[in-house]
């Protein structure tokens, strides 16, 4: 109980830091010139609808460019009547006139001269309105490196410095794993293209990888403060406000999966049934939602403080994501998981076939020798054993993740399958954990 009570002391301190430096970040750059922002926020709108309108692809296979445009539409919307302060905390955008649709929304800033002239653009029947609307139910910490990227760069531009980014991030990963920790060089590099990270490339997809990157970099690198429990837990929490400020609701959750993973399949020990090792797993998962939860919800105070009529539309957004419904009808958590499975199967085909054949052949190999061989005690059977409780607490920890936001989980199944790339990394790294333990 004590060691809960530090790192809850320090967790706290943590977030008020991290929601001070986020907050002040946000507002800071809300101060850049905005005339330069809207023009380079202009010359990225043919790209922009370009990447959507003239690909016909199925739901499934469809990158979230909708998202994309809504964080261009946060980034180049101008009122120079509000303080950077008030726009910090409600986020506003250009929102649209018929509130039963959701049209691919996006504010084309045309520069001619002065002043700047507004034409605002829909694709489905709903028509825009130049009236602002919040999206405060998010911290939209993204803004702190795309609005000074508008200063300089259209879209085009930044999509192509992230793709750069976001290679050079997996290779210094795939590196760092490769001088520390050779075994798990396989299960991430699987595992990480099967969240599709160059063929369905968009920014809001990007920010979760490259965090994902750079957590499981801090994982391997710090083996001293992971082996420590107070520190750790604090890393974990620290990760979950730092995810809950740069993304928006979505798969981020395999960033904890993937490190927890990590953690507990290097750890040593001679039992079969270890509780300690649930327990760890439990623990990691319990601090990371405690960061997200708890910076999400310093936003909605902080929007509270601004416009106290805001927070009830956002309390209002977050129990639909909530709901078991989805305008009327009931949704299921067996119909979203179905839903999710057959998009991550659909776009991971070869990927997913190579992934079970090697973990059948594990299986039977670890058979043979265990059994055919006669071996007495074991090892092997200890990671075996240990390898099902790794796999079998991931599984759950995903399904739980689906089942707390159905509503969520079954109307953006077309991104949130991406989930299942945690469970690909737990049963990959645990096989060759068992294989490494056969010589």
């Amino acid at each position: 109980m004590k060691e809960v009570l530090t790192v809850a002391k320090k967790s706290v301190c943590l977030l008020i830091l991290l929601v001070c430096l986020g907050y002040v970040g946000n507002a800071a750059v809300y101060t850049l010139p905005e005339k330069t922002i809207v023009f380079n926020a202009s010359a990225s709108t043919d790209f922009m609808v370009s990447e959507y309108v003239s690909k016909e692809m199925e739901w499934m296979n469809w990158p979230d460019f909708y998202t994309d445009m809504v964080m261009l539409n946060i980034a180049s919307y101008s009122d120079g009547s509000k303080g950077a302060l008030y726009r910090a905390a409600v986020n506003e955008k250009i929102g649209h006139t018929a509130e039963d649709s959701y049209p691919f929304e996006i504010v084309r800033w045309l520069s001619e001269r002065t002043p700047i002239e507004k034409v605002y653009y829909t694709f489905e029947e709903a028509s825009a309105s130049a009236e602002a609307v919040s999206y405060g139910k998010y911290w939209n910490g993204y803004l702190i490196f795309l609005r000074p990227l508008l200063l300089y760069f259209n879209m085009r531009q930044i999509y192509t410095g992230f793709r750069i980014l976001l290679a050079f991030c997996f290779a210094i990963t795939v590196f760092i794993l490769f001088v520390k920790d050779k075994r798990f060089m396989v299960p991430f590099t699987v595992a990480f293209f099967t969240l599709r990270p160059f063929a369905k490339f968009c920014l809001s997809y990007a920010v979760i990888e490259i965090l994902l990157c750079v957590f499981l970099c801090v994982s391997v690198l710090d083996r001293k403060a992971m082996g420590d429990p107070i520190s750790r837990d604090i890393l974990y929490f620290g990760m979950g406000a730092v995810v809950a400020f740069f993304t928006l609701m979505s798969f981020s959750f395999i960033i904890p999966v993937f490190c927890a993973v990590y953690l507990v399949c290097g750890e040593k020990t001679e039992k079969r049934f270890n509780k300690e090792l649930v327990k760890t797993l439990i623990r990691l998962v319990f601090w990371y939602t405690a960061g997200f939860v708890a910076m999400w919800a310093s936003k909605w105070i902080i929007l509270a403080v601004a416009d106290n009529n805001l927070l009830s539309k956002v309390i209002y957004s977050v129990q639909q994501r909530l709901s078991h419904e989805d305008y009327g009808e009931k949704v299921s958590l067996r119909e979203a998981l179905l839903w999710n499975a057959c998009g991550f199967f659909y776009q991971n085909k070869a990927l997913i076939c190579a992934f079970v054949l090697f973990a059948v052949l594990t299986v039977i190999s670890l058979f043979l020798w265990l059994h055919l061989e006669k071996r007495e005690e074991p090892h092997g059977r200890v990671w075996f054993s240990r390898g099902a409780i790794i796999i079998a607490t991931t599984v759950f920890a995903i399904v739980a993740r689906y089942a707390i936001v159905l509503n969520h989980s079954r109307v953006h199944y077309f991104f949130m399958n991406r989930l299942f790339a945690g469970p690909v990394f737990a049963i990959l790294s645990v096989c060759l954990m068992n294989v490494c333990h056969l010589f």
